[in-house]
C-alpha cells in the first residue's frame, strides 16, 4: 500500500532548493541502473516501463514543488534559486530521454507488447513517441547529436518564456501603493 507523502514545508533557503535539485538530478543514476540491468531481449512492460514511469512520476512530483517558489515567493533570491533548480532538473530529465540504450529497451517493449490494458498501451506509446521524436531511432548518431537536442532546447526556451509571461502578468495584477 502506498504511503501518503509528507506535506511540503515553505521555510526553505535558496541553498535548500539547490540541494533538492541536486538530489533530483541523481534520477539519471536510477535510469542508468535500469538500462544496465535489463537487455532489449528481456525488456518487458513490468521491468522497463513501470520503473521508468515510477521514476518519471516521482521526479515530476518533486520538481513541481521546486517550481512553486518561482511563482509565489516574495523573495527575489528564492525565485532565482527556484528557477536555477528547475533548470538543473529539467536538463537532467531531458538528458534521460536522449539515451539510445533507453530507447532500445522501450523500442523492444513497444515491438513486442501485447498487453490488454489500454492505459499501459497509452503510456508505452507516449514514451516511445517521445524518444522517437528525439531522433533516437535514427542510425549512426547519438541522442545528444540528434535534432532532438534542438527540440529540447526550443522546448526549454518556450518554457522560460511562459514563466516570464506569467510573472509579468502577476506583477501587472499587483496593486501599486
Amino acid at each position: 500500500m502506498a504511503t501518503i507523502p509528507e506535506l511540503p514545508t515553505f521555510d526553505l533557503s535558496p541553498s535548500t532548493l539547490r540541494d533538492i535539485a541536486t538530489d533530483l538530478v541523481q534520477v539519471r543514476q536510477a535510469v542508468n541502473d535500469l538500462v544496465n540491468h535489463v537487455s532489449p531481449q528481456n525488456a518487458t512492460f513490468e521491468n522497463t516501463l513501470r520503473p521508468l514511469a515510477d521514476i518519471d512520476n516521482e521526479l515530476k512530483r518533486r520538481v513541481q514543488y521546486l517550481a512553486l517558489f518561482q511563482a509565489v515567493s516574495p523573495s527575489l533570491e528564492m525565485r532565482n534559486a527556484s528557477s536555477a533548480a528547475v533548470n538543473m532538473v529539467d536538463k537532467a530529465y531531458l538528458g534521460i530521454f536522449q539515451t539510445p540504450s533507453l530507447f532500445a529497451l522501450v523500442n523492444a517493449v513497444y515491438r513486442n507488447y501485447v498487453g490488454t490494458k489500454s492505459d499501459d498501451q497509452k503510456l508505452l506509446s507516449m514514451i516511445h513517441s517521445m524518444l522517437w521524436k528525439m531522433g533516437l531511432s535514427l542510425k549512426g548518431i547519438s541522442g545528444t547529436d540528434s535534432f532532438g537536442s534542438q527540440i529540447v532546447s526550443f522546448s526549454y526556451e518556450l518554457h522560460l518564456w511562459r514563466i516570464l509571461v506569467l510573472t509579468l502578468a502577476m506583477y501587472r495584477k499587483t496593486p501599486t501603493s
